[in-house]
């Protein structure tokens, strides 16, 4: 039995929002704590630069253009909404899943 990751994903009209926590200053890319997908990112949390890369990051890894990503709150927070234009929320699971296989 795999083990999937239960990431907190919703359904908006044209797309998903998707919680997620960022780690600046870290190795880029994703991997999970648990249920918690990680958004690594090697910019410092200044003036939006980790943001801007995680939104980076999150778009190459859902194989999306990186304009269908952006910070939807939590801005100035570790963790984030992201919306996720163009992908319903089960698809990014399955995306997710396919990246993150324990």
């Amino acid at each position: 039995m795999t083990e999937e990751m239960e990431t907190d994903l919703r359904p908006i009209r044209g797309g998903s929002t998707l919680t997620a926590r960022v780690k600046p200053r870290s190795r880029k890319g994703l991997r999970r704590l648990g249920n918690t997908l990680i958004i690594g990112v090697s910019a410092a949390p200044i003036a939006g630069r980790a943001n801007d890369q995680a939104t980076r990051v999150l778009a190459e890894a859902l194989d999306v253009a990186p304009g269908a990503v952006t910070v939807r709150s939590g801005e100035t927070s570790p963790t984030k909404v992201f919306e996720v234009r163009g992908l319903e929320p089960d698809e990014v699971q399955k995306r997710l899943d396919a990246l993150l296989k324990p």
